[in-house]
């Protein structure tokens, strides 16, 4: 019988500890920006290649562009 009362309290106590750690916090958020590329698309882009022209003509034009101090964009 004792053996038993131990074993419910030690049940009891790991469901009471492991039931903090799955706390989910209710403001946590999760934003998107941007728009949804395919694979397809990414594939095409050649680094060095692929002018701005032919990334705009397949991605549409940005919402909007960072210049870089070296001149980059």
């Amino acid at each position: 019988m004792k053996s038993s009362s131990y074993l419910v309290l030690g049940l009891a106590f790991t469901s009471v500890l492991f039931t903090g750690c799955s706390v989910i916090d209710s403001r946590t958020e999760t934003r998107i920006f941007g728009q949804i590329v395919s694979d397809d698309a990414l594939a095409a882009i050649q680094p060095g290649f692929t002018t701005e022209d032919e990334l705009r003509a397949r991605l549409e034009d940005p919402e909007s562009l960072i210049r870089r101090s070296n001149g980059e964009r």
